[in-house]
């Protein structure tokens, strides 16, 4: 009987690759650039073996898909390969997941169980089919170039199509959404006719991935200046950027981001030193045309690929000048994300790029610059609170001198800050989870809430206390909106969001403390209304482009 059962085990690991178990221990054997499935699967769900050979299938059928687009663009059969087993076939490592369906599709992260199998930093890119109840696609992991040169993720439910495949594969590889066409794998359309664009396939042509020629190991990354101004009269029907870019080994290609999407790219042939103009109108996001004249502020990014495909980044704001504009304040070198008026309306605090300047409102005037990338006043408006990557300082507003440094968030911690209503507290929350309460007067910590199995949202509303100081909120990308006791520390609430975009970016009590708003962030502009009594969803705003 053992006999029997070890030859049926034996025949499983050949088929299927049932359990990562039962593979080398070292599982990050074998070469660099290439691409690994894993199908994770909940402790509660049955194992589908249709869905590990469907994967194989895909995996076949991707490659050939980009070879021919490659070739199609002029640049050869160059494609990515994929891990196969002794005999050459696709292979598939199944990951068995520590915790039941439910715990992962309300926020639990089943990319750390992964993390703790697979080397995800490293030089290979991972396919992961997510077998759960909804359908729900997550987050993968290395999604946007310009993080990171090699390596990346990708995640997929157990019921996908080919597609979809090819789109979340495409952002592993580093591109971003083109929703300038509805047959490209990037954009979000109904084509039933896939293809790559020209500048997809272009940025694939220095790809570690798809061409050999290319190292793994990061170099000098492009330099890029935006030249031309940031702002546009009021009626504008098109704003020419102007950026200037260099890199010693040369600047392979140049892309535009704007809302939604890719704007325009162009390539540049390995020139060292150049300007590059971009003619903006709007861009065709998956929610529909956005002109230059249906908003006043248009964020947008830029990136620069030099021909080892090494990525430079910077982000920016177009903002329009409307006749009611009085003054311009310039001085940040990427997007504005956290700003604050001192209570008397005479001061304005903002953050961008690691940077907080503070500003005289009446006669425009830079009083000071500190590190930092979100801000608060206090509510007597005396002292400024600023939060860094680690940290979270205190300044005197009419000395500019630091008062207090509190410390103890783990990494992108005390980017999220708000002031209790007497000024005696201050919150605090980043990307470590964690939010922290800190005596203003003493300067010490009072409690850490271990408040989300994902980050606090890096934007100052993220947490915010009730009007009477005795309640706080926070939000997250976990998905959760929770409500603290503040004398005691203890989890009144924890509500979920639902959707596929569930992040948490911003939450805001009413002014009588019976009403919680909360927004979602990842291009989901949904409002949500909660009676604070009840925990229940009383209104829903839905923010639509026109």
């Amino acid at each position: 009987m053992r006999r029997i059962c070890s030859i049926l085990t034996a025949l499983m690991i050949f088929i299927f690759g049932v359990r990562s178990t039962v593979y080398s221990a070292n599982l990050n054997a074998g070469e660099p650039r290439t691409v690994r499935m894993i199908y994770f699967l909940p402790n509660d769900r049955p194992f589908q073996a249709n869905v590990v050979q469907k994967m194989k299938n895909t995996m076949r059928n991707l490659q050939t898909f980009f070879a021919e687009q490659m070739q199609a663009h002029g640049y050869g059969k160059r494609n990515f390969r994929f891990e196969t087993n002794a005999k050459g076939n696709p292979k598939v490592h199944s990951v068995e997941g520590q915790y039941a369906d439910s715990y992962y599709i309300t926020g639990g992260s089943y990319w750390q169980e992964i993390d703790e199998k697979f080397d995800t930093d490293g030089s290979n890119v991972y396919f992961v089919v997510w077998d759960n109840s909804t359908g729900y696609i997550a987050e993968g992991i290395g999604g946007t170039a310009h993080s990171r040169k090699n390596g990346g993720g990708a995640s997929l439910p157990s019921v996908y199509s080919f597609r979809t495949a090819a789109h979340e594969l495409g952002h592993a590889f580093g591109l971003g959404h083109d929703f300038r066409d509805d047959a490209y794998i990037l954009s979000y359309g109904g084509s039933q006719r896939v293809r790559l664009s020209a500048c997809a396939a272009d940025f694939l042509a220095v790809s570690p991935y798809f061409n050999p020629d290319i190292p793994l190991e990061k170099g000098a990354q492009p330099t890029i200046e935006l030249i031309s101004p940031q702002t546009y009269p009021a009626g504008s029907e098109n704003v020419t950027i102007r950026l200037k870019v260099n890199d010693a080994d040369g600047i392979h290609q140049v892309r535009l981001y704007g809302l939604g999407g890719l704007n325009a790219c162009h390539g540049l042939k390995g020139k060292k030193e150049t300007i590059v103009e971009f003619e903006y109108k709007g861009i065709d996001t998956y929610k529909g045309y956005m002109s230059l004249s249906s908003s006043n502020s248009h964020s947008m990014s830029v990136e620069a690929i030099d021909t080892n495909g090494d990525i430079g980044y910077i982000e920016f704001t177009l903002a329009e000048i409307s006749q009611h504009h009085s003054h311009t304040f310039e001085g940040h070198t990427s997007i504005v994300g956290s700003l604050a008026f001192s209570p008397d309306s005479k001061k304005i605090a903002s953050s961008g790029g690691g940077t907080v300047s503070l500003w005289d409102v009446r006669t425009h005037r830079n009083i000071a610059t500190f590190n930092g990338d979100s801000v608060a006043f206090s509510p007597n408006g005396r002292v400024l609170a600023t939060g860094t990557y680690r940290t979270v300082q205190l300044w005197d507003v009419r000395t500019q001198r630091s008062i207090a440094t509190f410390e103890g968030h783990a990494s992108g911690g005390g980017r999220s800050l708000a002031f209790s209503p007497d000024g005696k507290m201050l919150a605090s929350g980043g990307y470590d989870g964690m939010i922290r309460l800190w005596n203003v007067t003493t300067m010490r910590n009072i409690f850490t809430f271990e408040a989300h199995m994902d980050g606090v949202n890096p934007f100052v509303d993220s947490v915010a206390f009730s009007p009477d100081g005795k309640m706080l909120a926070s939000g997250s990308t976990d998905g959760i909106i929770k409500l603290w006791d503040v004398a005691t520390g203890i989890n009144i609430a924890a509500i979920p969001e639902e959707g596929l975009t569930p992040y948490i970016n911003s939450v805001a009590f009413s002014p009588d403390g019976t009403i919680l708003a909360s927004g979602k962030g990842n291009g989901d502009g949904n409002v949500k209304l909660w009676d604070v009594a009840t925990k229940r969803n009383t209104a829903f705003f839905h923010y639509i482009l026109t």
